[in-house]
Formats: structure tokens, sequence, C-alpha cells
């Protein structure tokens, strides 16, 4: 079965969207967290293996469900960057699906 690389291509781009969201806004405390949370996504996206992933899966059907979970998180980030919502609620709703991507992708590679 071909490596899935979407879900990586979809958290490079979170990464550019919050790169360029992070530099186009006047940040305040409130976006602090979601600027460690950019910095871990960069640290991810570094040490991020598919294909290792994939040839450690007893189940790749359920593995790809998995990731196409984690990616439409990483989608639901790009629609909050995206959208006229206040910056408040934008970083906290970064913050909490990052969390959840990074949860996820732990659980995965135990």
């Amino acid at each position: 079965m071909a490596i899935d690389n979407s879900l990586y291509d979809e958290l490079e781009t979170t990464y550019f969207k919050m790169k360029n969201y992070l530099e186009s806004n006047q940040l305040g405390p409130e976006h602090s967290q979601m600027i460690i949370k950019h910095e871990e996504l960069a640290q991810l996206l570094e040490s991020l293996d598919i294909e290792a992933i994939e040839e450690q899966s007893s189940d790749i059907h359920s593995l790809h469900n998995q990731l196409n979970q984690i990616k439409e998180i990483a989608s639901r980030i790009i629609e909050e960057l995206e959208s006229s919502n206040d910056s408040n609620s934008i970083a906290q709703n970064a913050v909490t699906h990052l969390n959840e991507i990074f949860l996820r992708l732990q659980d995965i590679q135990k």
C-alpha cells in the first residue's frame, strides 16, 4: 500500500497558516500558548515519519482512519485561522486542537 503523506501535508499547511497568522496579527499574552504549540508543531514535522508508523501498524485501514481524523482536526485549525473570530478564541481553539493532534499521534505511535 502506498504511503499516505496527506497528514504530513495538512500539518505542514497548518504550520504555515499559523506562522502567517502569528506574523500578521498583533499578539498579546493570550497568544503565548499558541506560539509554544506552533513551535511544538515544527518539532513534530521534523520527526514525523508516516512510513515508520505505517510499517509498525498491524491494521493499516484502522491507522488510515485515525490519520484522517487527525487531518480533519488540522483542517479545523486552518478554518479557525481563516475565520473572522476574535483572536482569543482562535488562539484557544488552535491550542486545544493541537493538543488533541499531539495526543492522538502519541497514542498511534505506542
